[in-house]
């Protein structure tokens, strides 16, 4: 299935094609260049895609379909979620839309800038020793990851970098013994192939976007003088995540526990669009899960 932006919280268009505003919360730890993608997504979540930097942006109330004063037609109402998770430089192979990082590492330094904490990685990559900031956002303080200098950690990084759509991406970090300290997914309900299987990638954690919680938000038609390329209604979605026998059930923009890992669901929604000219409608969704240290 094609997908239409970690999310989002990153990578989904509302409508393919359709320039947006960058996201506020996004942050360039390297080079500032020209985003080749800046949207805002199907999930809700908002993110900047550049040559040296990819990951999600935190989602916040604009560009969700739904009025904070208002509140949602759905319960539960969405949770004030700010997280995003990026890593930087990325750099897609010449001539290539589509590249991954599967590369044992090493962390060279932590830092913390409010509620930004950045790891310093060394990467063996094909036998080159190449370095990665990975920074991770929490709206409440500096995430607490069992990360420290020196710990061996896998980074697991999967990007599409498309023309005319928002596409999908994967930052995944597993320890030394291979359990899941730390998981991005922003992007459709089902990615492209893409030759490699990352369903393992979060293991044992197994995740599926849920349908049927919430009827649509109420919809208004773009007043005449309000310029919007691809009106859509939105409604909420859920996320279904599994461990062997145990779930638990998430609605889009709300958090939960499962087994040691916290979850966030920074976005999951269908976009029915409101004209003809628009691609069909979209399911999106992006979370973040990780194992508190």
């Amino acid at each position: 299935m094609r997908i239409a932006s970690l999310v989002f919280v990153v990578l989904l268009a509302a409508c393919p094609g359709t320039p947006s505003e960058e996201s506020s919360g996004s942050s360039e730890t390297s080079e500032t260049t020209e985003p080749i993608t800046t949207s805002t997504s199907s999930s809700g979540v908002t993110s900047t895609t550049d040559a040296t930097t990819v990951g999600s942006a935190d989602e916040t109330s604009s560009g969700t379909g739904i009025d904070p004063t208002a509140g949602s037609v759905c319960e539960p109402q969405p949770e004030d979620l700010t997280f995003y998770v990026s890593i930087s430089p990325y750099e897609p192979p010449e001539g290539t839309f589509f590249l991954t990082i599967d590369a044992a590492c090493v962390v060279q330094g932590v830092t913390d800038e409010g509620d930004v904490r950045t790891f310093a990685l060394e990467c063996d990559e094909d036998g080159m020793m190449v370095p990665h900031d990975l920074e991770v956002v929490h709206g409440n303080g500096p995430l607490d990851l069992p990360m420290t200098v020196g710990t061996p950690i896998h980074l697991r990084v999967a990007k599409d970098f498309p023309i005319d759509y928002g596409g999908f991406t994967y930052i995944v970090v597993r320890s030394e013994t291979d359990e899941l300290l730390l998981g991005y997914y922003g992007g459709g309900e089902i990615p492209p192939m893409l030759g490699v299987d990352v369903d393992p990638w979060f293991a044992p954690l197994t995740y599926a976007l849920a349908f049927g919680d919430c009827d649509p938000e109420p919809y208004e038609e773009p007043g005449m003088f309000i310029q919007e390329p691809c009106p859509a209604q939105l409604t909420r979605l859920a996320v279904d995540f599994l461990i062997g026998d145990d779930g638990i059930h998430l609605l889009d923009r709300t958090s939960g526990q499962l087994g040691p890992w916290s979850l966030f669901v920074l976005g999951a929604r269908h976009l029915d669009p409101q004209m003809g000219s628009c691609d069909l409608p979209i399911d999106a969704f992006a979370f973040v899960a990780y194992q508190p240290g």
